[in-house]
């Protein structure tokens, strides 16, 4: 009857003092279950008209203390955080309410991706790193893959400790290359910067193998890259290869052909050379070097004994 009573005053009038402190009142000291549920639902909707927001996130916490389902927990949790960040203004309050929840269900997609928000808002990059690390050590391996990879992607872009975030990468895939094309992307950026010349030949030559097609128009310049490394490192077939691809790509990449040229002649693969040196004479009017190209290719021949092909 009391419940009914107060229900018609705040129906009417959803910030009347008088009513919701009764309420209150009659909240914390009623036994029965049932009805301190309904009053705790009556009281939410009169501190949310009355814009009594720091009275409202509290009720919610009590009554998160109340609830047993990870679900429940986590959707309340959820709601206090958002009322916590963009009503009090209170970013580490709500940072450490996700981070809970996330602890309770670090497999929950949407509550990771507020967390992450979360984080960035009040720069809790470091905090969030650890309960990352704290939610893989309990997950299954297979299970726990996921957070690996975004684990990896914060230490990256984040804190800038790029032997950690390699490491994770590699174990959110095979062991030994992330699962995806931007992973290996990633991993490349991070050994662009530490000139591991050798480990970035290797993170090409999957990005090529795997994703091709999805690299699109920047497949050429993965080759690119791939036989100016190869080059580099001393690996003159995989770089002749690489620069190969390239010329198949666009015959008239001048660039390409040209390194084709220098690693024939200095791998001494005449055959070879021989038929790079007819595609830059083809180019003719486009090749601005296509005497010195024709006089290479006389050459070229005259030392296989081609004496016709030299005159011609």
């Amino acid at each position: 009857a009391a419940l009914r009573a107060l229900q018609g005053v705040l129906v009417k009038e959803p910030e009347h003092l008088r009513a919701t402190s009764v309420l209150e009142e009659l909240q914390r000291q009623t036994p029965e279950a049932a009805i301190k549920e309904q009053a705790l639902s009556m009281l939410i909707v009169s501190f949310r008209a009355s814009l009594q927001w720091q009275q409202l996130v509290a009720l919610l916490q009590s009554r998160l203390e109340s609830l047993s389902q990870v679900a429940d927990r986590i959707a309340v949790s959820q709601e206090i955080a958002r009322l916590l960040a963009h009503k009090l203004d209170d970013m580490a309050g709500a940072y450490t309410t996700l981070e809970s929840a996330f602890r309770e269900d670090p497999q929950d997609a949407g509550l990771r991706q507020e967390l992450e928000h979360i984080a960035e808002l009040c720069d809790a990059w470091e905090p969030l790193a650890e309960a990352y690390r704290t939610a893989i050590r309990v997950l299954p391996e297979e299970s726990g893959r996921p957070l690996k990879r975004y684990l990896a992607d914060l230490l990256a872009a984040r804190l800038s400790r790029d032997d950690e975030a390699l490491e994770l990468y590699r174990l959110s895939g095979d062991g030994k290359f992330p699962g995806d094309l931007p992973g290996l992307e990633a991993v490349a950026g991070i050994l662009r910067k530490q000139d591991q010349k050798q480990a970035l030949c290797e993170v090409y030559t999957e990005m090529l193998s795997r994703y091709r097609a999805e690299l699109g128009s920047r497949q050429g310049e993965i080759l690119w890259a791939l036989g100016e490394l190869s080059t580099q490192c001393g690996q003159q077939d995989q770089a002749i290869v690489a620069f190969s691809s390239l010329v198949s790509v666009d015959p008239s990449d001048m660039r390409a052909l040209r390194a084709l040229v220098s690693l024939l002649t200095s791998a001494k693969r005449p055959a070879e050379l021989v038929n790079v040196l007819n595609q830059l004479v083809d180019l003719a009017a486009a090749n601005p070097s296509l005497i010195g190209d024709q006089l290479h290719l006389a050459d070229v021949l005259l030392s296989q004994g081609d004496h016709q092909g030299a005159l011609q």
